[in-house]
């Protein structure tokens, strides 16, 4: 008996190690175990990836011109929309260019096999399947995830191919998105959303605690020369809570175009000295804390 137990175990061992092998030879090369998600402790927003990046070296920088977040496009930026965020991409773009902190390139690369990060709530509309499961028994909120897909080979190669990284170390890839974030306890009866770096924003009494709050953000990756990402993370610009009659009826508020226009010129932290706009701070923020030789020099920028 004990001879035809082993051997049967043995017979099913063999059976599903064929047919994982097969599953897994059906699935399109770098889909598999391609991507990561990690939960984030509060109040940070980025994460380092491989070996770390020695301090205090040279290191050539280039980076694109800040483009949307093809998943939030999709979710929240119909066409008709895009050119509301128009001048906003044109201004960070040419405010990125202005820090002098990298070089400008005009490069493409598909939009198949690219890197992308999400930042968000692990409950959030576009979050990735199964990052939910990093919710704990404790948590009163769901918690803030990062969550990176890396590059596939063939985009890999067209990045190491591209004239943009022939005398490079590293190109840094910023997107805008909206993501939804959660609330967080802020003393014993107020609510509260953390946006970013030492960055934070009330939220009405009457809101709902399980009802997350709808966040514009700028994502960005650094990727080394190889396509390898080494650094991701993101900034809170502005959020939107949705009203708590419309929670009731399970009526999400999204950020309207006015709220977009008045970025450009209206929006401020008032919790700063000489109160610089919004965007530009989140801007200064994420690039400093993304590239090799800055991660340390944050500073307050001018308006």
């Amino acid at each position: 008996m004990r001879k035809r137990s082993f051997t049967f175990k043995k017979t099913v061992f063999i059976l599903t190690g064929i047919l994982l092998m097969t599953f897994v030879a059906m699935i399109p090369p770098n889909e598999f175990a391609a991507g990561q998600t990690d939960r984030l402790p509060k109040g940070k927003f980025y994460k380092n990836y491989g070996k770390k990046i020695p301090a205090g070296e040279n290191r050539v920088t280039v980076h694109l011109p800040v483009g949307f977040d093809e998943i939030a496009r999709a979710e929240y930026i119909p066409a008709s929309r895009e050119q509301v965020f128009a001048p906003l991409l044109a201004a960070m773009t040419g405010y990125l260019d202005s820090l002098a902190w990298t070089t400008a390139v005009q490069a493409s690369f598909p939009a198949n096999g690219s890197p992308y990060v999400y930042i968000g709530s692990a409950e959030g509309e576009t979050a990735p399947a199964g990052s939910e499961m990093q919710r704990e028994e404790y948590d009163k909120y769901p918690p803030m995830i990062i969550y990176i897909q890396k590059p596939s080979s063939g985009w890999k190669k067209q990045l190491q191919g591209s004239g943009a990284m022939t005398e490079s170390d590293f190109l840094l890839v910023i997107n805008v998105s909206i993501c939804e974030y959660p609330k967080a306890d802020k003393g014993f009866f107020g609510k509260k959303v953390v946006l970013g770096t030492g960055y934070e924003s009330g939220i009405k009494f009457l809101s709902a605690e399980d009802k997350p709050v709808e966040v514009l953000q700028v994502t960005g990756l650094l990727l080394d020369r190889e396509g390898n990402i080494r650094r991701a993370g993101a900034e809170g610009i502005i959020s939107e809570d949705t009203p708590f009659w419309a929670q009731i009826f399970d009526v999400k508020k999204s950020l309207d175009n006015e709220a977009v226009r008045k970025l450009l010129t209206e929006t401020r932290r008032e919790d700063l000295p000489g109160k610089p706009l919004a965007w530009k701070v989140a801007l200064y923020n994420l690039s400093a804390q993304l590239l090799p030789n800055n991660q340390s020099n944050l500073q307050i920028p001018e308006q």
